[in-house]
Formats: C-alpha cells, sequence, structure tokens
C-alpha cells in the first residue's frame, strides 16, 4: 500500500515539475522573444497539448479568437492577426473559427531564424 502512495506521489511531483517548466518558458518567451516567436511556441504548445496528430502536423479543434491568442502571448490582437495571416499565407497554418491546422515543421523551423 505505501509504495502505491509513493508511486502516485512522484507522479504527482513530475507533474508539477512539468508544469513549472512550462510557466517558466512561456514567462521568458514572453518577456524576451519577438511576438512572431511567441505566436509560435504558444501554438506549438497547444498542439502539444490538445493537437491531433494529422497528415500535415496537428490540428486543433478548439474555439481560439484572434483576442485570446494576443491575450496568450501578451500583444495586440491586431498585430496577433497580421502575423496570423502572414503564417496563413506561407502555407505555416490554416485557422478557422472553429479550427486550427498546425503545420508543426514549418513553425519549427521559423524558430531557427531568432
Amino acid at each position: 500500500m505505501m509504495s502505491h502512495q509513493a508511486e502516485l506521489a512522484w507522479h504527482v511531483i513530475e507533474d508539477m515539475y512539468a508544469r513549472r517548466q512550462r510557466v517558466e518558458r512561456k514567462l521568458r518567451t514572453i518577456l524576451t522573444q519577438p511576438i512572431e516567436v511567441r505566436v509560435v511556441t504558444t501554438l506549438l504548445d497547444l498542439a502539444e497539448m490538445f493537437g491531433i496528430r494529422c497528415s500535415h502536423g496537428y490540428t486543433l479543434e478548439i474555439h481560439l479568437t484572434q483576442q485570446e491568442v494576443a491575450d496568450l502571448v501578451g500583444a495586440s490582437r491586431s498585430v496577433v492577426s497580421t502575423i496570423l495571416n502572414d503564417f496563413r499565407n506561407r502555407g505555416m497554418l490554416d485557422y478557422t473559427r472553429d479550427q486550427i491546422c498546425i503545420n508543426d515543421i514549418a513553425l519549427i523551423n521559423i524558430l531557427k531564424f531568432y
């Protein structure tokens, strides 16, 4: 019985550590990175947490407004809208009101330039 509790406690600690790392990475990104990088890392984080793998990368079947993305990255909606439209025009993602399709390879390649 004790070993089961110890194992459960270990999993809780691992989960808390992983969450702390995500929060620290997000804070570091918001404080130091250009908005394009913040948008890319946020989309990739969302894909990792909620995405469904598909042939071009990930599909996020969630309703997420441009204002909500802007709030997540600490930028204005108009700037985020411009960035998302640029990514769409370059084939890096596509989105509708209820779905975001992410070409994860293309977005990861953007990070190489920063």
